[in-house]
């Protein structure tokens, strides 16, 4: 990619060393130069207008600071310091450029410039050039090419009428090879009828040789599903307008040979808006959608199609095989039931951070999952928050209908929803959807999903669509390793670019392409799922955020119904697992017992207390049997912060105090309550003093020194919250314990156990309360 941006930026320095007047002559033909390897050809009548419109659009903008736009910023300054725009703009006054984009080595790609010549501009332009570069000069095929030889080289030579140059040799040579064999793009039929189509009023015209786009994009992208621009066409013409905000290329894709693009099987169908977006997650990161009238007679096209090729043994084979193994016709069972659209979208909670999900729209709900209950396994049946999840036993069962799109999905889950079969490989992302679906998060009720398609065009037979920056994230990974955290770096930058689509609308012969591509000024957050991780068993209670002393960053700590434990690393790998004997009352709570930086967990159930390490190890002397059996949370108390660690556990009407070395803590004089304490006990200090509250289910509220031994008690303090918050004072005595009761009203209590009940406001009872820096949130 530096070799693209190093040879725009000396064309552009040879651009400013003009200084002739002359018009372009007409004669020449730029096409003659195009290597038959060309992946992308861009042609503009005024270049320098083109130019100027792109750096003031918001796409030029939003890159202008990458590094590889940097990197020839610096160029086109320094290019500019030594030659007046007004030379530039004399040679470019209505003069053709061509850009060629080619192979020009082993997995190498090139770009070919190629304008009008002018003998006098030409002079001077070698005159320059000498007086900055080392210029050398040798004979290719009877044509003189001059050679820089700057940071990096460049050739250009002058012939037949046609200025050419590159950074590398072997193009200019292969164009003038062609330009001598007589060979030129246009004198092929099919290109010239699509050349005829382009609008040279607009700021440049793209033309895309499809059957060359693939080779090139996975010299990028080398894992990426790309094969299929294959069969798309031959080549497409794309009309380029920019826009403050967007970008919108429009044309067509040649489609020559009937029975050779896949495309053409949509001719005759009636084009469809998008019909899957209230079943589209919000946070989806692409989509291809298939709009026709028929399922039945689209799959026929396709089947000719396979014929044609000589492919379609495929499906014949499968049908076999589900006639021998469950005596069913296949079609019955995979096809008569599919509506006009179906698909596949692309959400965040899969491998690399996506999950592929299939979608077929049904004529009759029950009719479809019928049809495909003769082909589940019957071993696999699981409800989830009232949807049904089932499993196909056979395997890519759509892709001997659709293609390649519904290949890779294995023996997929399955479920039914707002008139859609959605299926995937992966169960957790399946439920992960699923909780989308119920929450509302789709795109249909996303208002700038729906500004974006109507501004698009809403009708189509095919529709492509990404969304960032979740794409841009799954992009990430198909890139070679040592690209990709540079990309990792640039991904805030391009995500404003919000959406991105391409349609294509079949008619005789041809496909109306539309690409677009929309900027945010300010994009709205979205919330994405990143990851999900499937328990053994439901969760019983809510995920705690525990830290990695490590890494420091933070983890997940989760408990299912089995009791089993689970911590979750923030890319949601399952470190491990730990079965405990009954559920962690409360949350657990991180320590330095070996005061060595190193975090522990500390948790109780109702029969022992648990101290895992950092690999969830049990650590010595634990776990800790407990005699009674606990009725609250254990509380863990550091009084002088010193990491001597206290435990102190309720037990029925006792409050067990241990160290960390498991033993008793020795001096402990609590008496014990008079009825069960059900509430974690607290610990507050003013000054140099401790106070330690316990609360038990009759209402008592107990006051103790840091020994266990009782200060006061306050009786009758009935249907409490579980919190009580300090509001200090000069002194232990001036000190407050606020906290509301079951009425809404605010109970206010000092050390010695006098309490006081006011409301706060008796009309709106508080519900839930907070207190701090002296302000009441209720």
């Amino acid at each position: 990619m530096r070799t693209y941006a190093y040879a725009l930026c000396v064309l552009v320095l040879l651009l400013f060393a003009g200084g002739c007047r002359e018009k372009a002559t007409p004669q020449a033909d730029l096409y003659s130069t195009v290597p038959k390897s060309s992946v992308v050809l861009i042609e503009s009548q005024s270049i320098l207008e083109s130019l100027h419109d792109l750096a003031e659009t918001a796409v030029f903008q939003q890159i202008d600071s990458l590094p590889l736009v940097l990197a020839y910023s610096f160029d086109l300054k320094e290019a500019g310091s030594l030659y007046s725009r007004d030379s530039l703009v004399d040679f470019f006054e209505d003069r053709q450029v061509l850009i060629s984009l080619a192979l020009s080595g082993a997995k190498k790609y090139d770009l070919l410039y190629a304008t009008i010549a002018s003998p006098e501009w030409e002079g001077l332009l070698l005159r320059k050039l000498q007086q900055h570069y080392v210029l050398e000069s040798y004979t290719y095929s009877e044509q003189r090419i001059h050679h820089i030889k700057a940071r990096e080289s460049f050739y250009f030579c002058s012939m037949q009428g046609i200025w050419l140059a590159s950074s590398n040799k072997n193009l200019v040579e292969e164009a003038v090879r062609q330009v001598l064999s007589g060979f030129s793009l246009r004198k092929e039929a099919s290109f010239e009828k699509l050349h005829r189509t382009a609008n040279k009023k607009e700021q440049a015209n793209v033309y895309v040789n499809l059957q060359e786009a693939t080779p090139w994009l996975r010299t990028h992208f080398p894992e990426a599903r790309i094969s299929f621009l294959n069969s798309l066409g031959s080549w497409a013409e794309l009309d380029l307008e920019l826009f403050n905000k967007d970008v919108l290329l429009s044309g067509i894709s040649l489609l020559p040979s009937p029975d050779q693009w896949f495309l053409n099987t949509f001719k005759g169908s009636t084009p469809k808006p998008i019909g899957f977006k209230h079943i589209l997650p919000a946070a989806f990161s692409s989509f291809v959608s298939y709009h026709f009238n028929s399922a039945e007679a689209w799959h026929r096209k396709y089947i000719a199609l396979q014929e044609a090729k000589g492919n379609a043994s495929r499906l014949l084979d499968f049908r076999a095989t589900l006639k021998q193994e469950y005596a069913l016709e296949a079609d019955e069972h995979l096809l008569f039931w599919i509506d006009d659209e179906v698909g596949v979208f692309q959400s965040p909670g899969g491998n690399k951070g996506n999950a592929a999900f299939g979608f077929l729209k049904s004529r009759d709900t029950e009719q479809a999952t019928l049809a495909l209950e003769k082909l589940s396994d019957p071993n696999f049946i699981e409800g989830y928050r009232g949807v049904v999840i089932k499993r196909l036993a056979v395997n890519n069962p759509h892709y001997h209908y659709f293609g390649s799109l519904f290949s890779g999905f294995g023996k997929p889950y399955y479920f039914e929803f707002g008139g859609y079969i959605l299926y995937t490989s992966n169960l957790a992302a399946l439920k992960g959807v699923i909780n989308d679906f119920l929450a509302g998060n789709t795109a249909a009720n996303q208002e700038g999903f729906d500004n974006f398609n109507q501004s698009l065009g809403g009708k189509a037979h095919v529709h492509a669509q990404i969304a960032n920056p979740a794409f841009l994230q799954s992009i990430r990974h198909t890139l070679p390793q040592k690209e990709q955290k540079n990309f990792a770096a640039q991904i805030p930058q391009l995500a404003a670019f919000s959406y991105g689509a391409v349609q294509f609308t079949v008619e005789e012969g041809a496909a109306y392409t539309n690409l677009y591509l929309r900027h945010d000024q300010a994009e709205k957050e979205k919330v994405s799922r990143q990851w999900s991780v499937v328990l053994e068993a439901p969760a019983i209670n809510a995920p705690q955020f525990v830290l990695n002393h490590n890494n420091r960053k933070y983890e997940i700590l989760i408990q299912d119904s089995n009791y089993k434990l689970y911590l979750v690393d923030r890319r949601g790998k399952i470190l491990w697992t730990k079965p405990l004997d009954g559920p962690i009352l409360g949350n657990a709570t991180q320590i330095d017992i070996f005061k060595n930086r190193k975090l522990q967990l500390v948790f109780n159930t109702a029969e022992r207390i648990y101290v895992l390490d950092r690999l969830g190890r049990h650590v010595e002397n634990f776990p800790l049997p407990l005699k009674e059996t606990a009725t609250a949370p254990m509380a863990v108390f550091d009084y002088d912060k010193t990491r001597s660690y206290r435990l102190l556990v309720p037990c029925g009407q006792q409050l067990l105090n241990y160290g960390v070395d498991g033993k008793k803590v020795k001096g402990w004089q609590f008496a014990g309550s008079k009825s069960a304490i059900r509430h974690i006990p607290q610990h507050f200090s003013v000054g140099k003093k401790d106070l330690i509250t316990v609360y038990d289910e009759e209402g008592n509220l107990y006051f103790l020194y840091r020994n266990g031994k009782e200060r006061y008690n306050r009786q009758n303090l009935k249907r409490l919250g579980e919190t009580f918050y300090l509001k200090p004072g000069k002194t232990l005595e001036d000190a407050q314990l606020l906290n509301i009761n079951k009425d809404g009203k605010l109970v206010v209590v000092n050390v010695k156990a006098e309490a006081e009940q006011i409301w706060m406001d008796k009309e709106k009872p508080a519900e839930h309360f907070t207190y701090f820096d002296g302000r009441y949130i209720y």
